[in-house]
């Protein structure tokens, strides 16, 4: 799971660097927030792993569901305008193919 989560933020962190050095962040303090983000999600999936091992399938669908509509609120907010300004309409396909192969995948 660390490993996934890893994974997924790893575009969004990628795509945020060159507008913090817009911004004038040092390099030194792009590097020091993500690696406070990068400890604070794995801290939450360790104690997730540790404290919610037991929880009800209603409850755990909840927490899921507020979590995916977070990253899809995110994306659609931040992510897809600039994607799309970048990569003209080819994007919207992409984007498309990415959600049906993590819906494919999910099945298997």
């Amino acid at each position: 799971m660390l490993v996934a989560i890893f994974l997924s933020n790893l575009p969004e962190s990628l795509s945020s660097i060159d507008d913090l050095k817009k911004e004038g962040f040092s390099k030194q303090r792009i590097y020091l927030s993500w690696s406070i983000v990068s400890i604070c999600v794995a801290s939450s999936v360790v104690l997730s792993f540790l404290f919610l091992e037991k929880l009800d399938l209603n409850s755990l669908g909840i927490i899921e569901s507020f979590a995916s509509g977070a990253i899809l609120a995110m994306l659609a907010d931040s992510m897809m305008p600039e994607a799309y300004e970048d990569g003209g309409f080819l994007i919207g396909f992409l984007t498309m193919l990415g959600f049906l192969t993590a819906f494919i995948l999910s099945k298997i």
